[in-house]
């Protein structure tokens, strides 16, 4: 895992990792309310639904959402309701999910590279360390395929 200062969205890696809850609203929008879900929510018209239609069909993991300028947009699980805290385990799942996704692909050849910001670490929304999830990053994502940005 590289670590990096910058903008993730202007990150010059192939997939950004947006970090997600797993509740769907009533009008059939997944809650994209805060941090880069909710940059994500606009600058990605629809994304929202999307996201709703794979936490309907596939549950709360990393999947594959949209393409934008050219990268591919995934899901990065970091909490169950948009009401949690960032929890650990559901970090260190999504790792795995990720590490799985990104051997399948790459080694179909499609050599792609994942940017992340750092999960489950905002002020208001997740509110872990970034010295207790720094490890379990390092751990599951190791190589230069993963770079963790921030801002």
């Amino acid at each position: 895992m590289i670590e990096r200062i910058g903008d993730i969205w202007d990150a010059p890696e192939t997939a950004i990792m947006i970090p997600t809850n797993g509740e769907v609203r009533r009008d059939g929008c997944a809650v994209m309310g805060a941090g880069m879900a909710l940059q994500a929510k606009k600058r990605i018209p629809g994304i929202d639904r999307e996201l709703a239609n794979c936490l309907v069909e596939y549950g709360n993991r990393v999947i594959y959402l949209t393409t934008w300028h050219g990268k591919r947009i995934f899901s990065f699980p970091t909490k169950h309701t948009w009401r949690d805290l960032a929890n650990r385990d559901l970090i260190r799942d999504s790792c795995m999910q990720l590490r799985g996704l990104a051997d399948g692909l790459n080694s179909a050849g499609c050599g792609l590279t994942f940017a992340l910001p750092r999960v489950g670490c905002g002020a208001k929304t997740g509110q872990l360390r970034w010295d207790d999830i720094h490890p379990i990053l390092a751990d599951a994502l190791p190589g230069d395929a993963f770079v963790v940005y921030t801002m």
